[in-house]
């Protein structure tokens, strides 16, 4: 290719690369909420549903306030909280604000007109009284909105269900006016989704750059030459964004999974372009550049495309899962992955043309492994080891997701998360909605009290809120209370119509202990068949999601290496050696499931898909070995010129997935640390266990 030709070429793709860009950053959403990830066909999501359609679709939040000197009782003090209160109902996003500030002592008497409402303010046009103390006896608001010794109170937010980061930060804004004695804490579904968003676009956008140095630096050691180590990481940023481009446009929004489409497509896909390059390299020493470049794709194009596409499989066997965000993550990231490889081929000869990148000073990664004779020995006690480790230690892996677990004990979510269960019993709600065809007697009223007695009194269950503590509080029989619902917005979250809805206040928010407290609920309420219950709540969706984990993650597995055999044998017209090429991915396997049961590391919805993507990227690996061996026929020369690029790319790639142990959130690091470990393992694996089965078969 000329110079004027391929400037004009990459001009062309820079351009609309940028026009992209700018669509991209205009057009694309950030979802990260649980309801996002499942199928509309789900029962979690239709009970959730059905909730939101009676009850509405807010979210609840909420801020705590602890008094570092004294109790709240003082005129000022109530001042200032009645000046917060109103600014939070001004926010646009703010749809309703509980607090002590309102609180009410009600007590109501039948007249012969009809019935007499006496509510008595505990503060008075935002003052303190000589009885608004009496809260602390008043059970519908201890242990909900003020703690029993009046130090610690909170603001109850029903707020918008979308755009969390944004709702967040504004009641943040509202909260800084407050006295600096008084230590403020945010918790609730918004706060954890807001601190995940940001992660994500974090993750989506920071740490690219941050790969492209990590990445050049290591190809540097391999090639020798600092131009040439930039075109891989380059070629493969450049897919990832337009991989970005096509997401937006379809409108894929980026979730806890698909934020990691970019690294993912960066960290794999730039091995492509080093085989490309590091081939390149060897052949200009003896050719012209012209010679140089077809020999290379002549060399290069068969396993470049073989590797993409069994990764892209890889990746591909997420669209048999029943989850929406494993099937966008598996389509963007092979799609990025076959893109990447496509540009390899394409858009590194007119780089090449006008650079001619192929002076090298000295290559610091080289390989150059002579074994002995017990080296198929040794393969095959390693194997061995392997498979029985795997088969005595799966068993122990733990199926548990817990969406506050995902952030450090010391952040500030997490540590007013504790804070909410110390003072409050709860940090997500869950909710028991009860409905009857007919409204509610004085009769359901006991029956309903009953209930309540019953769930409080399981293990894990703190308290339960809900219209009979408004009844007893103010001495008003049920019946009443629905009848006054329809015109009292202050009832409105407690019953609407025929369906009232208890708040079950407990400390759990990971998956397994709220799907055992979700049976046990169950169970008690099959005893009464003359109502209908839904058990819902965003900790419920969350389980629900974690539950198809297990499932997805045997589909994706069996599917993945399905398709990856058949394509090998495919390519090597042996089933032999298509076997022995797949040993080192399930071996690799094997070992993720291993040292997520040594190290105590739960199969969540992140660290579920490590498997298969591990057999996309460890099967580069056989694949490069294999075609290079039956071509030259000597192992030796094949681990001298295959070996080092592989060992370069697996360092590459166990560095590049390295740096999410520095990512924000907890389960960026775990995955980041089980794809490090996993891609060294399979390489050493792929090295050692391939060349003495290879030559046998």
């Amino acid at each position: 290719m000329s110079k004027k030709r391929a400037i004009i070429f990459l001009s062309i793709i820079g351009f609309l690369t940028l026009i992209g860009v700018i669509f991209l950053l205009v057009r694309m959403k950030v979802d990260v909420s649980g309801t996002a990830l499942l199928p509309e066909e789900d029962p979690a999501y239709k009970s959730m549903k059905k909730m939101e359609e009676i009850f509405g679709s807010s979210r609840t939040m909420m801020v705590i306030l602890k008094k570092k000197s004294g109790d709240v009782f003082s005129n000022d003090v109530i001042r200032e909280l009645s000046k917060i209160e109103d600014r939070l109902k001004e926010l646009p996003y703010v749809l309703k604000v509980d607090s002590i500030l309102k609180a009410q002592k009600v007590s109501l008497r039948f007249t012969i007109g009809g019935i007499d409402v006496k509510a008595t303010p505990y503060f008075p046009d935002g003052s303190v009284s000589s009885f608004s103390k009496d809260i602390l006896k008043d059970r519908l608001y201890v242990g909900n909105l003020i703690d029993p010794e009046g130090k610690v109170l909170a603001f109850i937010l029903q707020v918008t269900d979308t755009k969390a980061l944004e709702v967040v930060e504004s009641v943040k804004k509202v909260f800084e006016a407050v006295s600096d004695d008084f230590e403020i804490y945010m918790t609730g579904e918004p706060v954890a989704d807001a601190e995940l968003e940001s992660s994500v676009w974090i993750l989506a956008f920071f740490y690219p750059p941050i790969l492209f140095g990590l990445i050049w630096f290591l190809y540097f050691m391999r090639l020798g030459s600092a131009s040439a180590a930039v075109i891989p990481p380059v070629i493969s940023i450049i897919s990832a964004l337009w991989t970005y481009e096509i997401a937006s446009l379809i409108g894929i929004p980026l979730n806890i999974l698909t934020a990691t489409v970019g690294i993912f497509i960066i960290i794999v896909s730039s091995s492509y372009g080093l085989h490309f390059v590091d081939r390149y390299i060897e052949y200009r020493f003896t050719m012209g550049l012209q010679d140089s470049i077809r020999k290379t794709l002549e060399s290069e194009k068969v396993p470049i495309t073989l590797s993409a596409v069994t990764t892209a499989i890889a990746f591909l066997s997420f669209i048999f899962t029943p989850l929406s965000a494993f099937k966008q993550l598996g389509i963007l990231v092979a799609l990025g992955v076959i893109l990447s490889a496509i540009s390899s081929l394409v858009l590194i000869i007119p780089v090449i043309s006008l650079f001619d990148v192929h002076k090298i000073k000295r290559r610091y990664l080289v390989l150059n492994i002579e074994f002995g004779k017990h080296w198929k020995t040794f393969s095959i006690f390693a194997i061995v080891g392997i498979v029985i480790s795997f088969s005595l230690l799966v068993s122990k892996i733990e199926v548990n997701m817990d969406q506050f677990s995902y952030f450090g004990s010391n952040s500030k979510v997490k540590v007013a998360s504790d804070v909410s269960n110390k003072y409050f019993g709860w940090t997500l709600p869950l909710y028991v909605l009860v409905e009857k065809e007919k409204p509610f007697t004085s009769k359901d009223q006991e029956v309903l009290e009953e209930i309540v007695g019953r769930i409080e009194r399981l293990n894990g269950v703190n308290d339960v809120t809900s219209i009979l503590d408004v009844a007893e509080s103010f001495k008003v029989p049920l019946p009443i209370l629905q009848m006054l619902s329809g015109t009292t917005d202050e009832f409105k979250d407690l019953i609407r119509g025929n369906v009232l809805r208890l708040l079950v206040k407990t400390p759990y928010t990971d998956t397994l202990r709220t799907e055992r407290l979700v049976k046990k609920i169950q169970e008690i309420l099959k005893d009464y068949d003359e109502y209908t219950f839904d058990v819902t709540g965003p900790v419920v969706v969350t389980a629900s999601l974690n539950s198809k984990i297990v499932k997805s993650q045997f589909i994706t597995v069996a599917v993945s290496f399905l398709f990856i055999f058949g394509l090998l044998v495919a390519v090597f017209k042996k089933v032999v050696i298509s076997l022995v090429a797949s040993i080192p991915i399930i071996l690799t396997t094997f070992l993720n499931f291993i040292l997520m049961a040594v190290v105590k590391i739960s199969l969540e919805i992140a660290t579920s898909i490590v498997s298969s993507m591990l057999m996309g990227l460890v099967i580069d690996y056989s694949i490069h070995f294999v075609s290079k061996y039956l071509t030259m026929k000597s192992i030796k020369k094949v681990i001298q010129e295959v070996g080092a690029v592989i060992l370069s790319n697996s360092i590459g790639l166990s560095v590049g997935f390295a740096s999410l142990l520095f990512a924000p959130l907890i389960l960026y690091v775990k995955l980041g640390f089980l794809l490090c470990v996993g891609i060294f393992a399979g390489m050493i694996l792929t090295i050692l266990i391939i060349p003495p089965f290879l030559e046998k078969a």
